[in-house]
């Protein structure tokens, strides 16, 4: 059993809850990379930081090197994989290496999630408690790209780097985790479409339809 880590709590939040954003992927099947891909008349990756904003002052990007994005806010800081494509393991560690001393967790999600919210965010961070990762989990999988993870976890995931282990799943195992249904969630997933993501231009295309349709979550 994993020691837990001890939490410091404000207005039922973790302390200094920052957020890292994952872009550095290849998006093989996307065939174009997500960051700039348009939503609501903007770069993904521009809409994803503007929604992580509502919830904390530390968002940092975590890129493939010499990978171009598109501008990020003032405040938004970039911080490049050592290596190309090795996997989410591997910008989740440069990510919360990143975050400050007093920031003790951290939301972690990837740059093709457009329907996540602020509200869903928060609600995930109340979770947390004296846990050492948050993370929805539906009757198939869990969804480690959607998730609330505390910063001491780093040593951790380094060591599963040095062993080839680069699966988040691997985390989760080894950790104090705690799994949620996201049905316990519905006040703040009423659409169910918090969790989804593209892949592909077919889910790209259908999560466009969606959004233009008004049956995504409310915004936050």
């Amino acid at each position: 059993m994993t020691e837990r880590i001890s939490s410091v709590k404000e207005n039922g939040l973790p302390s200094r809850l920052g957020a890292i954003l994952l872009c550095g992927g290849e998006s093989r099947r996307m065939g174009t990379p997500k960051a700039w891909l348009d939503w609501n008349g903007q770069p993904l990756l521009e809409y994803l930081v503007s929604i992580l904003s509502q919830v904390s002052k530390e968002i940092v990007v975590v890129a493939a090197p010499g990978q171009d994005l598109p501008d990020l806010p003032a405040g938004v800081r970039r911080f490049d994989d050592p290596v190309r494509y090795e996997g989410p393991l591997f910008g989740m560690r440069v990510g919360l290496s990143a975050m400050p001393e007093d920031c003790t967790s951290a939301f972690v999600t990837g740059c093709d999630t457009p329907f996540i919210t602020a509200n869903f965010i928060e609600e995930l961070a109340s979770l947390l408690g004296n846990h050492e990762i948050v993370v929805p989990k539906d009757d198939r999988f869990f969804h480690p790209l959607a998730a609330i993870y505390r910063t001491a976890l780093v040593p951790r995931i380094h060591d599963l780097i040095q062993q080839g282990k680069r699966k988040p799943r691997q985390l989760l195992d080894l950790s104090d985790t705690l799994p949620v249904d996201p049905q316990e969630l519905s006040t703040f997933d009423s659409s169910g479409l918090t969790l989804r993501n593209m892949n592909t231009p077919e889910d790209y295309h259908e999560a466009l339809q969606l959004a233009s349709q008004n049956k995504g979550p409310e915004k936050a």
